[in-house]
């Protein structure tokens, strides 16, 4: 099931639009002077799979974020879906980018314009609720959704769980790092005599440093494309904040942190080998 958009990235697509289709030479109105909206939000890479220029290694939230949207007329959102080949994801992001450029100036929109589009998205999170909460297959199990969680909040969250999750495979290293000591000790305790064991070289031995690579190779890469990709994730939600004058107050500090991270990270995130 796609994601459905946020009243602040539908909100963003408007204000750069210029109330005009961004399909280049097109005068055609997205919202009409009764406040009727007759405009497309159109995905330059498909919500779904079997859409016009599906990119399966896109997470959901990038196919509904800013970047993957734009608005067109009904005439050209069909043009562009019916000759995906023609119109591909870089000719789109072109043609966007050269639109908002044209335009310049910032288009208001009115509320009630947001509210008719915003609707489907409301509804959808009151389903969340209502089938998270009352609806769920196991109750005293379930996961609780928050749906009214921002975006940052949700970032925090997640690196939360993260910390919490590193902080487990430590322990769990720490215990394989210890594990052939251990059986020393254990078979010791049995009255074993522990020359022929310790005969054996250790790189022969099965329980000598038991899933090294695993503990610090695999989960800590694991660990990092995480931390990148949230950082990522931090940027953009606050770049959808910044669109407001409150947003641009209330986040600037932490916009610059997370600027400052991700380029660090750009320039020098790297894997463990």
């Amino acid at each position: 099931m796609r994601k459905q958009l946020t009243a602040r990235i539908v909100r963003a697509l408007f204000a750069k639009s210029g109330n005009r289709c961004a399909f280049a030479g097109c005068n055609n109105v997205l919202i009409k002077h009764d406040d009727l909206y007759v405009g497309e939000i159109a995905h330059i890479e498909a919500a779904e799979s079997g859409g016009p220029r599906y990119n399966p290694k896109q997470t959901d939230d990038e196919r509904r974020s800013y970047d993957n949207l734009m608005l067109l007329c009904h005439e050209h959102h069909v043009e562009i879906d019916d000759d995906a080949s023609r119109y591909n994801p870089q000719v789109l992001r072109n043609i966007k980018r050269a639109h908002e450029k044209a335009i310049g100036t910032l288009f208001r929109v009115l509320p009630g314009v947001v509210a008719q589009v915003s609707q489907e998205i409301t509804t959808y999170w009151n389903e969340i609720d209502r089938v998270n909460h009352y609806e769920h297959v196991l109750p005293e199990r379930a996961i609780q959704i928050n749906s009214k969680a921002s975006g940052l909040a949700l970032v925090d969250s997640i690196r939360e769980q993260i910390e919490l999750l590193n902080h487990n495979c430590g322990d769990l290293a720490s215990s394989d790092a210890n594990l052939n000591d251990d059986i020393k000790v254990f078979l010791s305790s049995l009255g074993y005599d522990l020359k022929k064991y310790n005969s054996v070289e250790y790189y022969k031995n099965p329980f000598y440093h038991r899933h090294w690579e695993t503990h610090c190779l695999a989960i800590e890469n694991c660990y990092r494309r995480i931390n990148v990709g949230l950082t990522q994730l931090e940027v953009k939600s606050i770049e959808e904040q910044m669109l407001t004058p409150s947003g641009r107050k209330a986040f600037r500090s932490r916009y610059q942190k997370a600027k400052e991270q991700l380029m660090r990270m750009a320039k020098g995130a790297g894997l463990a080998d």
